[in-house]
């Protein structure tokens, strides 16, 4: 049976899903965790030779995981985007990703919103400029490293780093390339304005290839160290959240996504068309279904968050240890499928569930504070002696529904979504799903099945190598176990005077 291979190259993991050509998925594989190190305050950065290996770990677990009577036939990938790469001129590849995470740039951000630069970024590539896009990590690198800039031959992310090791071509897509903060969002091309911003030679990007679009074939080598085929086509992919998006089906305006994993991000789809009309509050990018765009907004690092806390109280309470043991190994690491589900249902079961106007409140840090070295790192407000350690991450997942909340409303009402579909790790918590419904009034449809990632990923492959007729045809033959949660309205009044506490929060200092 002829079958698509996904592969997700997340910040936390590489997972892979295999989709047969009845919609089945027949085969699936994950790494183990990628380590997330700060050298400096601020920093947060990747091995590069760790994320290799999870690639090969990840893929050739998915090949064993097959039944024989399948016949991988494309590889498709889905990947983060922000993260930076450089190759110097002589072909040799940095050791580490910088990743969206690092905060290393804040102050060339900060002067960018002074001297209005970010507002002229904004009006090209269509995103908000943020310290973990491409652009101001490069921006960053040529004032702080003039040597290693001097020695730059090529310059990349997360997505095009893999597909050179697939492929052996520094290839990408326009919703990759859109986290760059380099490309622009009128005609999906490499921006030459916001390349001389910096003095970046356009000719160290990638070559851009449209999502569902053949690349090639696998390198020999690849094939060899994880069982797949030689002759194994390669397609162009897109960004992890887009390709979220069309496994799920969402493209358009009435429902929206929300990626509620390590980094929290919700997602909406626009027509190309109506791009202009789009907030200064959301992102605009390029969805994988051709002439869409999709308009997103950054909530925080809120997966990280929790992982702060839980670790910040098992150095101060051993009592915490039940949970946090099951957590980390002593360093601030993320867990795989498995290990995250167990993780939310000790937490679970040690949240205090009933809402209190006296619980306490959470804030990320600011982005210039010496201790916010650790990704998610945050204070709480409204304590008192007895705050227990489970009300502290209620403030953080509060916190996080609150921020989708003004997302949310900040949305045209022609446009707002009536829905909301939610993935991720947020989705192995019962408690944190019906918080979201509660604080945004709206139903919330979860998804659990496998990585979606993948799968939106293994779409595009197989349809453009023939294995699906249509991308219709290949979501109509999915079958993803989902669950409906709807708002519980014994809680809407307390959790609009609770939101309207954050939201003057928000305004102090």
């Amino acid at each position: 049976m002829k079958a698509a291979l996904g592969l997700d190259v997340g910040t936390t993991s590489v997972k892979a899903v295999v989709v047969a050509e009845n919609g089945e998925l027949v085969g699936a594989g994950s790494s183990g965790v990628l380590q997330m190190r700060a050298p400096r305050p601020g920093w947060a950065v990747q091995a590069v030779t760790d994320i290799r290996s999870a690639v090969i770990e990840c893929l050739t677990a998915t090949v064993e995981s097959l039944p024989d009577d399948i016949n991988v036939l494309s590889l498709t990938t889905a990947a983060q985007s922000g993260s930076v790469i450089t190759v110097d001129s002589a072909g040799v590849v940095a050791d580490d990703l910088t990743t969206w995470m690092d905060m290393r740039a804040a102050a060339i951000v900060e002067q960018w919103h002074r001297f209005g630069t970010s507002v002229a970024i904004r009006a090209l590539c269509g995103w908000t400029v943020h310290p973990g896009q491409g652009l101001p990590q490069l921006a960053w690198l040529k004032e702080d490293d003039p040597v290693a800039w001097a020695a730059i031959g090529r310059v990349g992310s997360a997505d095009d780093l893999v597909m050179s090791w697939l492929t052996g071509m520094w290839v990408t897509n326009p919703s990759n390339a859109a986290g760059m903060a380099l490309i622009d969002v009128a005609d999906g091309q490499w921006s030459h304005n916001l390349c001389e911003l910096i003095d970046l030679d356009a000719t160290w990007l990638s070559d851009l290839r449209t999502s569902g679009e053949v690349i090639g074939t696998l390198l020999p080598e690849i094939a060899e160290l994880t069982g797949l085929d030689e002759d194994l086509t390669v397609v162009s992919g897109g960004h992890d959240q887009a390709c979220t998006a069309l496994a799920l089906g969402v493209t358009d305006p009435a429902h929206a996504l929300l990626a509620g994993g390590t980094a929290w991000v919700l997602t909406t789809v626009i027509p190309s068309e109506d791009t202009p009309e789009v907030s200064d509050e959301m992102n605009v990018s390029f969805h994988v279904v051709p002439q869409l765009r999709t308009a997103s907004t950054y909530l925080g690092g809120m997966g990280a968050s929790i992982e702060w806390w839980l670790s910040t109280a098992q150095q101060q309470n051993a009592a915490s240890s039940r949970f946090v043991s099951a957590l980390t190994d002593g360093t601030t690491v993320y867990a795989d499928t498995n290990l995250e589900m167990d993780r939310f249902a000790v937490l679970d079961s040690d949240l205090n569930k009933a809402v209190s106007s006296t619980n306490p409140y959470f804030r990320p840090l600011p982005d210039d504070t010496d201790t916010s070295q650790l990704p998610g790192a945050g204070r709480f407000t409204n304590t008192t002696p007895d705050t227990s350690d489970s009300q502290r991450v209620l403030a953080i997942m509060e916190y996080a529904a609150f921020k989708l909340r003004t997302a949310l409303v900040a949305i045209p009402q022609s446009r707002r979504p009536v829905s909301l579909t939610v993935v991720g790790g947020v989705t192995h918590s019962p408690v944190w799903t019906q918080i979201i419904a509660d604080i945004c009034e709206l139903p919330v449809t979860k998804t659990r099945e496998g990585s979606l990632p993948a799968v939106g990923a293994a779409v595009l492959g197989g349809v453009a190598t023939g294995i699906f007729a249509s991308t219709d045809a290949a979501l109509a033959s999915l079958d993803l176990t989902s669950e409906n949660i709807h708002p519980n309205s014994e809680n809407a009044g307390l959790y609009r005077h609770r939101y309207q506490t954050h939201l003057e929060q928000e305004t102090q200092p």
